[in-house]
Formats: structure tokens, sequence, C-alpha cells
């Protein structure tokens, strides 16, 4: 028994000293299970605009659509129209324009954001990130390669040209009620007060020979016709490389282009479906200034409320109109704080207008009317008034999780995969199906806007054939001559 007992007490003794002794090795043990199975995640802090990134940091920037506004107006004729009978007069000008809006997607510096590699792994853990961006650093896509002509086709397919071409003014392209009345007016008021000149003598002066070239063009190309030449004529060529040089020697074309990235700062009109942000462009009266002499310049003062004049005179309005219900919360001044995900961007819908003096009515632009579109308004995606999309990538312990999506240029989310194993492999792929679907709206939406877009080119091709056109105003005017008659406005 007391053998037993000092068994037993040796036995005791031993596993006292074992338990101490494994104290130690349990508590290192359960020091380093976090540090074993550390995780992992993507982390992501904004960066302000204007910063300099951490070194070694990757920076990305989300997209925001930036309209590029170019055009020229043309003077075709500077004209006095006897309006009494008496000797009161009024001017006649014949303008042409052309206008186009192409929206770029830019990197936003108000939204860009920085990845620090360090957060992407530890001694057990690695997350792989492939992150894709354009050529002005806007993110295309994360984890996966995106084809450089891929994201060509999305930009083309997202840009939409608005062309605006025809007479704008006092007086457009003149009728043949018009061309008559000139006639009558020859003979019954030569016995009145000279007709002032409206515009600069220079200006009028090559507008007088452009006409006299006209028409020499239009009687050599009917000669041509009747004898049935194939071969260029070179006198209408030297004739065509004078007007070319008397326009620009006068400047009777005057171009422009001006680039306008709307924002939350600009004036905002809200109505209960609508956020109308717009830009107003005063060409007429930067440039017709340039075209006028002390007549017509004191004309437009003594007549500035006048239809007419307004209708000379008001600016080109480039209006966007976003869908309130698409459109995300103004940014802080302040960046956020940093986040274990993706940053991306639901861009907002809007419409794209331009309109001469106000975007108010959905007529066309006339005479007498100065409000309403110059074309058919067109759909665009506005990343900068957008919503916020937030997409983690986290490792949690003892799994492992992928995330993959494309972005299309105008920064809305094309793809989107989530992957885990292995025990959320079941519920994510309900959000792979989501991800898909997010990809087919996409698709569908940008099918849309290209086929209104096209639409829209066609009609605005659909013309007469130039040289058919020419010829017959040519014809007109010279009807008008042998009538005893003044023609109004240029043949182009």
């Amino acid at each position: 028994m007391y053998e037993a007992k000092a068994t037993g007490g040796s036995v005791n003794t031993d596993g006292g000293t074992s338990m101490a002794k494994s104290l130690p090795i349990l508590w290192m043990t359960m020091a380093l299970v976090p540090w074993l199975t550390a995780c992992t995640e993507l982390r992501v802090d904004p960066l302000p605009a204007g910063s300099e990134p951490t070194t070694g940091d990757f920076v990305y920037s989300l997209p925001r659509t930036t309209l590029q506004i170019t055009g020229s107006i043309t003077l075709n004729s500077c004209t006095a129209f006897n309006i009494d009978g008496k000797g009161a007069y009024e001017p006649g000008w014949d303008i042409s324009e052309t206008v186009t809006v192409t929206p770029i997607y830019e990197a936003d510096p108000d939204a860009q954001y920085q990845v620090p590699y360090d957060t992407l792994r530890s001694l057990w853990k690695e997350t792989s990130v492939t992150i894709t961006s354009a050529g002005n650093k806007t993110i295309t896509g994360l984890n996966g390669v995106v084809n450089d002509q891929v994201g060509s086709a999305v930009l083309a397919a997202g840009l939409a040209a608005v062309q605006i071409v025809g007479g704008l003014g006092v007086v457009s392209v003149p009728t043949a009620a018009a061309e008559k009345l000139a006639a009558v007016e020859k003979n019954t008021t030569a016995h009145l007060a000279k007709a002032p000149a409206y515009c600069s003598p220079s200006v009028t002066a090559a507008l007088d020979r452009i006409n006299q070239d006209m028409e020499k063009i239009h009687s050599d190309a009917i000669a041509d016709a009747k004898q049935k030449s194939t071969v260029a004529n070179p006198e209408i060529t030297s004739l065509q490389s004078e007007i070319a040089r008397l326009q620009a020697e006068t400047f009777l074309t005057r171009r422009f282009s001006v680039v306008w990235s709307p924002s939350f700062t600009d004036s905002q009109i809200a109505t209960a479906t609508k956020t109308i942000i717009s830009q107003s462009l005063p060409l007429y009266g930067t440039y017709i200034q340039d075209w006028l002499s002390d007549d017509g310049k004191k004309w437009l003062a003594d007549n500035s409320k006048s239809s007419k004049a307004l209708a000379l005179t008001s600016p080109v309005i480039i209006q966007v109109e976003l869908n309130t219900w698409t459109m995300g919360p103004q940014p802080p001044a302040t960046p956020q704080t940093q986040t274990t995900s993706l940053v991306l961007r639901d861009p907002a819908l809007g419409t794209l207008r331009a309109c001469r003096g106000s975007c108010v009515s959905s007529a066309p632009a006339t005479l007498t009317e100065v409000t309403g579109d110059l074309t058919t308004p067109v759909t665009l995606a506005f990343g900068q008034f957008g919503r916020s999309l937030v997409l983690p990538l986290k490792n949690q312990v003892f799994e492992n999780s992928s995330l993959a999506l494309l972005v299309n240029a105008d920064g809305s989310l094309s793809s989107q995969g989530n992957h885990s194993t292995p025990t959320l492999a079941t519920g994510l792929g309900t959000a792979g199906q989501i991800g898909t679907t997010i990809g087919t709206n996409q698709t569908n939406r940008n099918t849309s806007i290209t086929a209104q877009n096209t639409a829209e080119a066609t009609n605005a091709s659909a013309v007469d054939t130039a040289n058919k056109t020419l010829a017959d105003c040519l014809s007109e005017q010279q009807a008008v001559r042998a009538a005893g008659g003044t023609p109004i406005g240029v043949c182009q």
C-alpha cells in the first residue's frame, strides 16, 4: 500500500512538472494562432486632389464625363432691307453654325484612391490583386486582364456627337418669296436714302467678291454640264480657293472650342424628377461684333430686345438633365476615411441637350422663337453624379475569397464575379448571378444608347445631294438678277 502511494505520489509529482513545463508552450501556441491565421484584406485609402501618393502604393481614379464643345459660325451675307418704303432699313445677316458636343471620359481628380500593398499579405496569407487601368488612369478591371481593344470599343460605343447645321440669325435660307420681294424693292426704293452698311467695309467687300465668284462657278458648272465634261475645271478650283482665302482673311468663319466638366458646384435647377445643370456659350455676342460696322452695332444696341436681335445674339445652351433617381449624394468636402473595400461608381444617367436661348421648349429654334432644342437630345452617363459602389475583398480564417470585375469607360460596372471557398460558395453563387445580371443590363443600356445615337446621326444626314442643292440655289439667284433684283444670301 505504501509503495502504491509512493508510486502514485511519484506519478503526481511528474505530472505536475509536465503541466508546468507545458503552460508556456500552450500560451505561446494560443498567442500564435491569430498570427498563423492572420487575414489579409484589400484596403483602399482616399487620395485628396493634389496630394502625393505613398511610395509603392497603387493609385487608381474613377472617371468623370467631360463635354468637349467645338464648332464654328460663318457669316454668309450681310444686306440691308427697306421696311417702310420711305427710308427705314433693317439688317439681314445670314449666319450658319456647326456645334459638336463630344463626351470624354477622364480621371476625376476628386475621386482618387490608393491601395497599400502592405495590407495585402501577411506571413501566412497573401491576396493577389490585379487592377487594370486605362491610359487616363481610370480603373477598368480588378483581378483580370482587360483587352485594350475591348476598352476602346466600349468607349466608342459610349460616345455621342451632336451635330447642328443650319442657318441662324435674322435671315436664314432665303425663300423664293423673299427673292421676288427684293427684285420689286430694287425698282420701288431706288429714290430712297442710301441703305446703310451693317458690316465693316472689309467684310462687305469680301462678301461681294465671294458672291461674284459663286456666280462664276455657277455659270462654269452649267457650261461643263452641257458639254458633259468629265475633267475638273481648273478655273472653278481656283475660284473655290479664292473664296476660302477671303473667308480666312476677313474671319468670316470663327471657330471655337470649350471644355466643360459638369459638377455639383455648377448652378442647379431641381424639379420633381430632374436636376438640371447648364453652360451658356455667348458665341454670337462674342464673335459677330468683329463683323459689324458702326451702323450694325448701333442697330443691335437699339433693338436688343427685339425677336430679330435675340435670334442673332442669344447664346447656345449646353444643358444636362440628370435623372434624380440615378444620382448619389454630393461628396463631402473632406475625403472619407479608409475602407476595406474597392470603391467604384454607378454613374447617373442624364440627357444632353443643345439649345438656343433656353431649353424650355421641344420645338426647334426659329427666327422668332429662340428657345428649344437645336437637335435631338441624347442620353449619357455621368460618373461624377453617380452613387458609390463598395465591393469588399477580405480573407477570413481558413478561407479564400476572390473578386473579379470589369468597368466600362464611363465608370459603370460591366461585370462582377465573387467566389469564396469552402463555406460561402453556395451563398455567393447568387452574388455571381447578380453580377451577371448587372453586366447584362449594362450591355442592354449601351446597346440602346448606341442605337439611339445611330438613329440621330441617320436623321441628321438625310439631306439632298450637295451639288444639286447648290445648282438649284444658284439658278434661282440667277433668275432674280435677270429680273433686276438682288439675291439674298450666299449659295453653299
